[in-house]
């Protein structure tokens, strides 16, 4: 009798630690750490709030952050570097479907942030642990692109 309880608590660990997948958090928080560079100032207002943007990113106060990154993407809406960091903490804050649609803007233009987009597209389905969608992500993001390398190692880790 005290095996038969022993094999089924056994066996509803191991299904939930398959339910719960813990190490996908793990590397959501691994791959998705990144800091803001801070940008060159030339005394106007923008500048100001890109600089606010970036120690408020970099101190992972993400919530502060896209709010003065959607300041300089509402009046700067080509500013690729702010839109791809304004998709960044708006994933960090929780706020995915807005997350993508700007990462989403991001991918599809012609900036040096196009694959970091996608990159971040990526560890948005991570985060929501789907499975699917991160390998179809990490999968568009060519060879000699900035994080091919950890894009290739997220998907053998998956």
């Amino acid at each position: 009798m005290y095996r038969k309880v022993a094999m089924i608590a056994a066996a509803a660990v191991v299904i939930a630690i398959f339910v719960w997948q813990p190490w996908n958090r793990d590397l959501y928080t691994k791959y998705a750490a990144l800091e803001m560079v801070s940008t060159v100032e030339r005394g106007d207002h923008i500048d100001s709030v890109l600089q606010k943007a970036t120690t408020s990113f970099n101190e992972k106060d993400f919530s502060t952050a896209a709010v003065y990154l959607y300041e300089v993407v509402r009046q700067q809406p080509d500013n690729s570097f702010a839109q791809f960091h304004y998709g960044v903490a708006l994933l960090q804050s929780g706020k995915t479907a807005l997350a993508r649609e700007t990462l989403t803007v991001v991918s599809k233009g012609n900036s040096a942030f196009k694959h970091e987009a996608d990159f971040y597209m990526a560890l948005s389905y991570l985060k929501e642990q789907d499975t699917d969608n991160c390998k179809k992500w990490l999968q568009q993001i060519p060879a000699g692109s900035g994080n091919y390398g950890k894009a290739q190692e997220l998907l053998q880790a998956l």
